[in-house]
């Protein structure tokens, strides 16, 4: 059998391309089996400012990993006699709107199947947050749609079942008997001392590309049940040997199994459990979750097969899921009797796609390689996914569009120019009530604080700083519109002076800003 040392030659190298391009500032991975560690990695700081490095024992925000907890908890309560998966959530929440929560059940909640959109956070964690998730309202359920909102609502339920808060049926349930001595049932001011410092954009408006910095993130308490959970990585590691262990010593057989039955598929190559997720997308039957809070992400990944499991804790906008899928890969290389490889890195765009002359109303855009850098008129472009870049200066990213594989269209904010050989249509027009939304809406919110709409070649648009697009679809009612290919609605309104002040989105105001 391979060493570990060879697994943790590798392990370097794929942290080193982790922090590469300036996303993490801290990073705290560790693999198990399911009879103890297997091997431990910390990196980057755990505070700039106060040059504290991150440690085994540094606790991170691990987001939406606690809806496995949350799901576990709902499972013991269940083993016990006092919580019916189908019986409806209004049962034990009896203040919950009739409609939809008279037909929501805790199981299509777990599942993420009750027909209820994301959630908005339209308040800090609050009872107000099952109040808001009737908004929009929900459709009939028994499809997947992944909604925090689900878990916000679940953690209540547990807490009313129960009878006492939740973070102490969370530290009850599962920190205590797990030994997870160093985790925090609840992100307060009481975990802030021991908790690496997140990290995010700075200007938060905007997309971030290698070479950008980033800044302190804020700190907020919470204490829902999608994401209340902090950790260090030594613990989360024991969290993922209960999960190779089939839940003891937290669940009984037939509670892991509740657990872990698929009940629906994602339409992602995986099937949703109960708070996790199940499959072999990756080419072996696993359990999996990731999380992401303000200036923080995560993932937990446990081989079904092999009986090992990887926890990858980060600050900053990175993505974690590389570090734990490739550090899995390689453990299931060696447990095998395989040597084990680092997986291919991500291709780079491949730069003399782009090149070109395009043309738009106003005005025609140049784009060329200069010095081994693509370029938009003679300001470079700095690669973020796929075919979006983004540009010093600018809220926007620069998106290019393929047809059967060439490059053909660029956008730029409301810009659209086409390269010779577009047959698409361009300068399309648009209802001319959609000029009074465009502009910049912020929120009082850590979570997407601000988005920016736009029209672009006839079609009304939401961008956020991400970078990421998403067209809206009107609705029957005025100024209202679906998100494509989401249950989320946007609603504009408050109307001066011929534009928009405030905008809802499912559920949660936004508002024009000064700018």
């Amino acid at each position: 059998m391979f060493g570990m040392d060879e697994v943790r030659e590798l392990l370097d190298e794929l942290i080193r391309r982790h922090f590469s391009d300036g996303r993490s500032v801290g990073l705290a991975v560790a693999a198990t089996d399911g009879d103890g560690m297997l091997l431990t990695a910390c990196h980057g700081w755990a505070d700039v400012a106060a040059r504290r490095p991150v440690g085994p024992g540094t606790v991170f925000q691990v987001g939406s990993i606690s809806k496995v907890a949350t799901a576990i908890l709902a499972v013991q309560l269940w083993e016990a006699g006092r919580l019916d998966p189908h019986a409806p959530a209004q049962e034990y929440l009896p203040w919950l709107p009739t409609e939809p929560f008279a037909r929501i059940t805790s199981h299509q909640l777990l599942s993420h199947t009750s027909g209820l959109a994301c959630g908005s956070d339209a308040s800090p964690p609050s009872p107000y947050l099952a109040v808001a998730a009737a908004f929009p309202p929900a459709t009939a359920g028994g499809t997947f749609y992944y909604g925090n909102a689900n878990f916000q609502i679940m953690g209540m339920v547990v807490e009313a079942v129960a009878g006492r808060p939740y973070a102490g049926v969370l530290a009850d349930g599962i920190l205590t008997p797990l030994g997870m001595t160093g985790s925090f049932p609840a992100i307060s001011a009481a975990s802030r001392q021991s908790m690496a410092a997140g990290y995010h954009t700075s200007p938060d408006d905007r997309p971030f590309a290698a070479g950008d910095g980033l800044a302190p993130a804020p700190f907020f308490e919470y204490t829902a049940g999608d994401g209340c959970l902090a950790c260090p990585v030594t613990d989360l590691a024991t969290f993922a040997r209960m999960l190779v262990n089939k839940g003891g010593p937290v669940l009984t057989p037939a509670g892991f199994e509740l657990l872990t039955t698929p009940v629906v598929d994602t339409g992602e190559g995986e099937l949703a459990c109960y708070g996790i997720f199940a499959g072999e997308k990756y080419g072996y039957p696993d359990l999996n979750h990731g999380g992401t809070m303000v200036g923080y992400d995560s993932m937990l990944c446990v081989d079904r097969d092999s009986g090992l499991g990887v926890v990858a804790l980060a600050t900053g906008i990175a993505n974690a899921v590389p570090i734990a899928r490739g550090l899995l890969g390689m453990l299931r290389s060696r447990h095998d009797g395989r040597s084990p490889t680092l997986p291919a890195p991500d291709p780079a765009p491949r730069l003399a796609d782009y090149v070109g002359t395009y043309r738009g109303a106003g005005s025609d855009r140049t784009v060329r390689v200069t010095g081994g850098r693509l370029c938009l008129d003679g300001t470079e472009l700095r690669h973020i996914r796929g075919d979006v870049f983004a540009i010093t200066g600018s809220p926007f990213t620069v998106r290019f569009g393929r047809h059967d594989g060439a490059v053909l269209e660029l956008s730029h904010g409301p810009g659209h120019w086409v390269a010779g050989g577009y047959t698409g249509e361009a300068s399309r027009s648009h209802p001319p009530e959609w000029d009074a939304y465009c502009g910049q809406y912020r929120a009082h919110k850590p979570f997407e604080p601000t988005f920016r709409i736009l029209v672009r070649n006839g079609e009304l648009l939401q961008a956020w700083p991400s970078g990421r697009e998403s067209i809206l679809e009107p609705l029957p009612e005025p100024g209202t519109f679906r998100i494509a290919g989401s249950r989320e609605v946007l609603a504009f309104d408050t109307p001066a002076a011929g534009r928009t002040l405030r905008a809802v989105l499912s559920g949660c105001p936004y508002y024009r800003t000064l700018a």
